[in-house]
């Protein structure tokens, strides 16, 4: 069994219509992605090779594509067939497919070419998601400013500020940063934060150009809903979060993650919450009964 550190590991990579080891996979300097970092991508995660919310990742990779123009000539059957042959040709039985699309392969300049292919990778990742020990014990999390640009609807490659902030936080011996501008909470660096008030009430920040619609996020809500939890999606300020009786973070490759501390203070005496862990357990529920198994193309 390969991990998630090992690069290759027998691995077999979907690029641009043909499947082959991940060690043969090559993209062109002249890659926009790789020059400018025009392009989106997509995670979507598996557990026992059954994919989880496969639709609604979908319609997300479609609507970033449509965001930022990316022509792509593949129907959902398609897409559906790539994620379920990486699944199926790949030593792995939980992890993640990750999609890149860029805008192609062209002369290095701010605006691009009209007319050439764009570039479609798939690969996929190990990751231990439905028995990660941070389930059951919980993480620290730092607070860091959010620098993003003002589309992060959209699932860009485009990851500096990410890349830097969750780097500070992993400095300070956390395990997630939570992003935030102007005094309030936005998301984390690659998660939704949740906040639990003193009556119950889960608090997240609305929908809107300044996060990214989580599936994840969307589910848990959903799954909140029918466990008679009353949700707010309006955003938590600072001093909001500092005096929540639970934060927990949600997103594809944390599934459903308590938060036990925030920079020196303690959440929930430091301990996972019970309504984290409840959602945590319908998560996990969901995630080995609802999930589409993958199947040989």
């Amino acid at each position: 069994m390969m991990t998630s550190g090992s690069l290759g590991g027998g691995r077999i990579t979907y690029l641009n219509g043909v499947y082959m080891p991940l060690e043969q996979a090559r993209v062109p300097i002249f890659d926009r992605g790789f020059n400018l970092g025009d392009g989106v991508y997509e995670v979507t995660a598996f557990v026992n090779r059954c994919m989880v919310d496969f639709e609604a990742h979908l319609s997300r990779l479609r609507s970033s594509l449509a965001q930022v123009g990316i022509l792509v000539d593949l129907d959902d059957a398609d897409w559906q067939a790539i994620h379920h042959r990486l699944i199926f040709e790949n030593p792995v039985d939980t992890g993640t497919v990750y999609i890149q699309v860029t805008r192609g392969v062209m002369e290095r300049d701010f605006v691009p070419s009209e007319g050439q292919p764009p570039t479609i990778l798939g690969l996929v990742q190990a990751k231990a998601l439905d028995t990660d020990p941070r389930l059951a014990t919980g993480i620290s999390a730092a607070l860091v400013e959010d620098l993003r640009w003002k589309r992060r609807d959209i699932k860009s490659t485009s990851l500096l500020a990410q890349v830097l902030a969750k780097s500070r936080a992993h400095e300070m011996g956390a395990g997630e940063a939570i992003l935030h501008e102007g005094g309030v909470v936005t998301e984390g660096g690659s998660t939704t934060v949740f906040g639990v008030d003193n009556q119950g009430v889960l608090w997240t920040h609305p929908l809107g150009p300044i996060i990214l619609p989580g599936i994840t996020r969307r589910r848990v809500i959903a799954l909140s809903k029918d466990l008679g939890l009353q949700v707010r999606e309006e955003p938590i300020t600072l001093s909001a979060l500092h005096h929540m009786s639970e934060v927990f973070l949600t997103g594809a490759t944390f599934f459903v993650v308590p938060v036990v501390q925030i920079d020196s203070q303690k959440v929930a005496e430091g301990r996972p919450g019970s309504v984290a862990l409840t959602l945590q357990n319908a998560y996990l529920n969901f995630v080995r009964h609802g999930g589409e198994a993958a199947k040989p193309s």
